[in-house]
């Protein structure tokens, strides 16, 4: 089942191999998946899904499903994502979390 553990809000950096793409607002949310074991809560991987906020040109340039992208967060956070629409629609690379 999958839990919100955070939800963050603010202005990023969007980047592809070092080389900044563009900058646009975020909104995120954080769910981590936990299965249940006998009569405990066993934690499993993170989901991480949300919208980029910046103009409609600016978005569809970044459209890349199949191509992953760095998003810096504004509290220094990284985050691998694969920008799925050109309304923003963000999620994270399978199997990626903050670093």
């Amino acid at each position: 089942m999958l839990r919100l553990v955070e939800r963050l809000f603010g202005d990023g950096e969007i980047s592809e191999q070092g080389v900044l793409l563009a900058r646009a607002g975020y909104m995120l949310a954080v769910y981590r998946d936990w299965q249940q074991a006998a009569d405990e809560l066993i934690p499993g991987e993170y989901v991480i899904e949300g919208h980029l906020m910046a103009d409609p040109e600016t978005l569809a340039r970044l459209v890349a499903p199949l191509t992953p992208r760095e998003l810096l967060l504004d509290d220094g956070r990284r985050l691998l994502i694969l920008i799925v629409s050109a309304d923003g629609a963000i999620m994270n690379v399978e199997g990626a979390t903050f670093t």
